[in-house]
């Protein structure tokens, strides 16, 4: 909101955004980490476990909201609750994992993958030095050296406040995404692009209002374990068959619009339909994708600490994704005179789903071109050096 409204942040809510911000920041690694942990066939497990939390969390905020009694409904939020049934939950695991963990000896994890850390240092701070770049050229230019503000100018300051974060967001997705494929190559290159289409997905979301009925609840939490599911055997048995989890960001992109007021007005049929597209799209996009980098990465790193390292440029990207394009979402999703084009984030994350096609292409000819060779090596009959 901060990045939106421009207004100045107390000392306090900074303090609390910071610590908040490293412990997402921990569970998440800690999660990444059981990831590369697990055993090459049960890694399926926690990636569909973490996939599901991100896809299907405002369903559980909703089931806290309505599981709360009615005199904590308003003072209590349900985030917290849901952090402390989160905590919960980790400390058993955590005591289940250590009393197994006692007479079974533990994989070696190598050395601590620090390029990945260097890498995702660097892609915050070009973030960063962007936003900053954005926020002086815009109180600059804003209004002319003699304090007037035409609406020409007014225009031009907005279009370049919209578009420097668009263009912001792929320069650091593109970064990570070169650094990906040259450390893990092109399934690590879709990882990460999923995830920067992911990002300002997971930010625009889907809304359940609390009046709805709990027929459209369950549907959506229906739909989203039917994707799950589905993306985690497509992962292992249809991999190569379509880019699924381009097939997910499309759909996730198409039911974006059907959420704004304009089409609320003019369609209002089409708005329960919404939250069931985005939650599918999402479902089959993190399911298969996470699936797909937890199973395939592995391939050529033998080590956690840089299978590790590998995933974690897919949250990396995907925070980054989201923070730059927050003023963009925020914006299009409100009724007000700042309202930014609806069409921006559906076309960004369209176009992430288009470079997942181009490198799922690039991974079936390179596959395709190594048959053709084996083929052609089999049918090419030796040499024999006593004939010369």
């Amino acid at each position: 909101m901060a990045l939106v409204a421009g207004y100045p942040v107390p000392a306090r809510v900074v303090v609390s955004v910071v610590l908040a911000a490293v412990g997402v920041g921990v569970a998440l690694g800690g999660t990444l980490l059981a990831v590369g942990q697990a055993p090459r066939a049960g890694r399926w497990l926690p990636a569909a476990g973490l996939a599901a939390g991100l896809v299907l969390q405002p369903v559980a905020t909703r089931l806290v909201q309505d599981a709360l009694p009615d005199r904590y409904a308003r003072s209590v939020s349900p985030v917290t609750v849901q952090l402390w049934l989160a905590l919960l939950l980790t400390v058993l695991a955590a005591l289940l994992a250590y009393r197994r963990a006692v007479d079974v000896p533990q994989p070696p994890s190598g050395g601590p993958a620090v390029r990945p850390v260097l890498v995702v240092a660097g892609a915050a701070a070009l973030t960063l030095a962007g936003l900053l770049v954005r926020s002086w050229v815009v109180r600059t230019f804003r209004v002319s050296p003699d304090g007037l503000a035409g609406h020409r100018r007014t225009r031009a300051v907005e279009a370049f406040g919209h578009w420097s974060l668009v263009l912001l967001a792929a320069v650091v997705g593109l970064a990570l995404l070169w650094w990906a494929y040259r450390a893990g190559g092109v399934t690590a290159a879709r990882w990460v692009a999923l995830c920067v289409g992911a990002g300002p997905t997971l930010l625009y979301g889907f809304r359940i209002a609390p009046g709805s009925a709990s027929q459209s609840l369950f549907l959506v939490t229906v739909t989203g374990v039917v994707a799950l599911t589905a993306a985690a055997l497509l992962a292992r048995y249809a991999a190569r068959v379509l880019p699924w989890d381009a097939v997910g960001l499309v759909l996730a992109a198409l039911a974006m619009p059907l959420g704004s007021s304009v089409v609320r007005d003019q369609l209002p049929s089409a708005a329960p339909a919404q939250p069931v597209l985005i939650v599918l799209g999402l479902g089959l996009a993190l399911g298969f994708g996470l699936g797909s980098a937890a199973l395939a990465v592995s391939r050529p790193v033998e080590r956690t600490g840089p299978l590790t390292g590998l995933l974690a440029l897919g949250p990396a990207a995907l925070v980054l994704a989201a923070l730059t394009l927050a003023p963009v979402v925020i914006r299009s999703q409100s009724d007000g005179p700042y309202r930014e084009p609806l069409l921006t984030v559906p076309v960004f994350v369209t176009a992430t789903a288009v470079v997942l096609v181009l490198l799922h292409t690039f991974t079936r000819a390179v596959e395709r071109l190594r048959r053709d060779l084996h083929a052609e090596a089999a049918l090419t009959p030796p040499v024999d050096p006593a004939a010369d």
